[in-house]
């Protein structure tokens, strides 16, 4: 955020002068030079606007107006000192106040945390207190970066020393209470919300890479964590739903993927055939009319030499039908390993081999990599334009 400005105003009665603002958090101060026009130079002005607004170093001399105001005060603007752009000021304040608040939170929260880590040095053994002050503390914490009440680099910086004590603190449970069943309980509950959590978000495909992460991570922890073994089992089959079906939901996802694009190529030939009839028709009707007006004086080879674009161009898309139901073929046979896989992949688990015959796979499909699969349906989309197809 910009913490220096500079403005024209006026100082006193109508004298005209450059005026620098600049915001001071760490005193909660915001502070003012005024410069009159006699004494601005175009040296003094470049240095101002170019270098000290954005963040440069300037030196003023001594002798420089200069007024200190209070950040905390509703009107920031010295007495006798008005400016040509008071909307400039207006908003930087609205601005510089959410920043002093975030700041003024921020060293908040840190003075808790360091008497939560006071605390934390003192103990001898567990303490519930301690934990759910803890606890209590980093809600109020996500509440405020959630409200912007906090900037989310300071969240993080409390996040760090919050963890610690949480860490901490979970060390001395597992030491005194190793086999407490009240501690499993508690951290079942908070697994199975954050498993909750990522079951919700299957329905936004953005997050799917980021709720396998969290999983994988859920599940390193219960691994870990200090869970009788009951609970661990319970979570363990609540994180195998969720990555089935997630699994699902990206088994889907590509299916359909892949039925559009098979849609889509379909499409193109249906338009690129309907241009290869109109180009042997065209080809057709040019060649009888040219030999009606010729009457014999043109041989029909001249004839057909003259329209062969047309035939060239019908030869044309020929081709390109052709890739394009290469292409085809590659989708199809990949959509079909989609459908089938994860079933295959099943049964294989619960049966050592299947009596089911497999499905046959159609001749004409080959195995060309995914790479030049896409490289053919790229060719076929440059296709799709049909004017062509009108001549």
């Amino acid at each position: 955020m910009q913490q220096h400005l500079v403005v024209w105003g006026d100082i006193g009665t109508d004298r005209k002068a450059l005026i620098t603002i600049e915001l001071k958090e760490e005193i909660g101060k915001v502070i003012y030079h005024a410069f009159p026009q006699e004494m601005v130079t175009k040296t003094l002005q470049d240095e101002l606007f170019s270098v000290w607004k954005n963040g440069g170093e300037c030196t003023f001399p001594e002798d420089t107006l200069k007024w200190v105001i209070d950040s905390h005060e509703e009107n920031w603007l010295p007495e006798g000192m008005t400016l040509h752009k008071p909307g400039i000021l207006i908003n930087a304040q609205r601005q510089w106040q959410k920043m002093v608040m975030r700041k003024s939170n921020f060293l908040l929260f840190t003075e808790k945390v360091d008497l939560l880590k006071i605390e934390l040095d003192s103990l001898k053994s567990f303490d519930e207190q301690l934990w759910n002050n803890a606890k209590t503390t980093w809600d109020d914490i996500l509440k405020s970066k959630k409200e912007n009440l906090l900037s989310w680099q300071d969240a993080d910086a409390l996040k760090v020393d919050i963890n610690k004590i949480f860490d901490g603190l979970k060390a001395f449970k597992r030491i005194n209470t190793e086999h407490n069943f009240e501690e499993s309980r508690s951290l079942l509950k908070l697994y199975e919300k954050q498993i909750k959590e990522c079951r919700e978000a299957l329905v936004y495909p953005k997050e799917w890479n980021n709720i396998f992460d969290r999983l994988k991570n859920i599940q390193s922890e219960v691994k870990k964590d200090h869970l009788i073994f009951k609970h661990k089992k319970i979570l363990f089959n609540q994180l195998d739903i969720v990555f089935k079906d997630l699994r699902n939901y990206r088994q889907v996802d590509q299916v359909h993927h892949l039925e559009d694009r098979i849609k889509g190529l379909h499409t193109v030939i249906q338009g690129l055939q309907h241009g290869i009839d109109q180009d042997i028709e065209s080809y057709e009707h040019q060649v009888q009319k040219m030999k009606h007006y010729t009457r014999g004086k043109m041989t029909d080879e001249e004839i057909e030499e003259q329209f062969k674009h047309l035939k060239e161009k019908a030869h044309g898309r020929q081709k390109k039908i052709k890739s394009i139901k290469k292409t085809i073929g590659q989708l199809e046979k990949k959509l079909e390993a989609t459908k089938t896989t994860p079933t295959e992949s099943t049964a294989k688990k619960k049966k050592p081999k299947s009596n089911k015959p497999r499905t046959k796979q159609k001749p004409e499909q080959t195995t060309n990599t995914l790479t030049e699969a896409t490289k053919l349906d790229s060719q076929a989309n440059d296709v799709l334009p049909s004017k062509d197809n009108e001549e």
